[in-house]
C-alpha cells in the first residue's frame, strides 16, 4: 500500500476506492443541498403564510374597539410571527406547548400585543369596554393560564389592596412562627 502511494496519483486514488467514495458523497452532498435549498423556498412560503394568519385571527379576535386598534394589534402581532418565526427554538416550545396544552410563547406575545393595545385604545378614547372584555377573556382562562393567573392577582389586589395583601401576607409568615 505505501508503494502504491509513493508513486501517487489516479493509480492510488483508483487502487484503493478513495476517488468512489469521495464521487459519492459530492454526488449525496449536491443532492442535500439541492432539497435544503427546496425546503428554505418552501420554509419562506410558510413564514409568509404563517404571518398572514397571525395578523388575521389576531384582528378578528382583538378586543380593541376601533377598526384601527384591531388593526394595530393584528399589525403588531403580526410583525412579532414574522420576526420569531426564523427561530427553531421558538417553533418547538409552540409545538410543545400545542402538544402538552399550556400556554404557548406565541400565545402569550399575541395576548399581551392585543391587552397593550386595547388598554391604549381605552386610554386614548376613555372608553374601559374593549378592557373590561379582555379582563373576561383572561379571567375565563380563554387567553390561557398565565393571563387568567394575572387577572386573579388583580382581582385579588384591587380588592384588598396593597396594605391589605401585604398584612395577609404577614399573617401568613407570623403564623409559621
Amino acid at each position: 500500500m505505501a508503494a502504491i502511494f509513493a508513486r501517487g496519483g489516479e493509480e492510488a486514488l483508483s487502487q484503493t476506492g478513495i476517488h468512489a467514495m469521495v464521487a459519492r458523497w459530492t454526488s449525496n452532498a449536491a443532492r442535500a443541498n439541492n432539497i435544503a435549498n427546496w425546503l428554505g423556498r418552501g420554509a419562506t412560503g410558510l413564514r409568509f403564510l404563517g404571518t398572514g394568519m397571525t395578523t388575521v385571527g389576531q384582528v378578528a379576535t382583538s378586543s380593541a374597539e376601533s377598526l384601527a386598534g384591531q388593526l394595530t394589534s393584528g399589525g403588531l402581532a403580526g410583525a412579532a410571527s414574522f420576526a420569531v418565526s426564523p427561530n427553531p427554538y421558538w417553533f418547538a416550545a409552540d409545538v410543545a406547548g400545542y402538544a402538552l396544552g399550556i400556554d404557548r410563547p406565541s400565545q402569550v406575545i399575541q395576548g399581551s400585543i392585543d391587552t397593550i393595545v386595547t388598554t391604549g385604545e381605552g386610554l386614548f378614547t376613555g372608553s374601559t369596554r374593549g378592557m373590561e372584555q379582555i379582563h373576561q377573556r383572561q379571567l375565563s382562562g380563554e387567553s390561557g393560564w398565565v393571563f387568567q393567573k394575572a387577572a386573579e392577582a388583580g382581582d385579588f389586589w384591587a380588592q384588598h389592596g396593597v396594605g391589605g395583601g401585604l398584612g395577609m401576607f404577614w399573617d401568613e409568615v407570623t403564623g409559621l412562627f
